[in-house]
């Protein structure tokens, strides 16, 4: 609350939000109200826009894999630590070409991660498998 004057005495002024106050993604009205000594009251707001342009953050993304094939088989199962994402919002979907424990043929192939946040900010990440015979 601070104190201002009029040609009627001290004016009130409150605000719905303090200056310096974390606001979230988003859009908020912050609005101001004054009121002097003789109760005359006017009121002004703004719109307040906090727009998400950060990138997800996708961590433990495994090192590049080499692999032998299971004996006599031109395939194997290739295991991996899955990776962790954050983001600075609530809501980061995180899908992935292939997934540890899949059946993979003998060749290379690279492994795509990709996390999407609500603002659809995105990053993708990718490293290689090489199973060998």
């Amino acid at each position: 609350m601070y104190q201002e004057s009029d040609n009627s005495g001290f004016v009130t002024l409150t605000s719905s939000h303090v200056s310096g106050t974390m606001f979230a993604i988003g859009v908020t009205v912050v609005t101001y109200t004054a009121i002097d000594a003789s109760s005359n009251t006017i009121t002004e707001m703004f719109t307040l826009t906090i727009e998400d342009i950060e990138n997800p953050v996708l961590s433990g993304i495994p090192s590049n894999i080499t692999q032998n094939t299971n004996n006599g088989l031109a395939t194997a199962v290739v295991n991996w630590t899955e990776p962790t994402v954050s983001d600075n919002s609530a809501y980061v979907s995180l899908t992935s070409s292939h997934v540890s424990g899949d059946m993979f043929q003998i060749g290379v192939t690279v492994v795509t991660y990709t996390a999407i946040d609500a603002a659809s900010n995105e990053i993708m990440e990718s490293f290689t498998n090489w199973l060998l015979q």
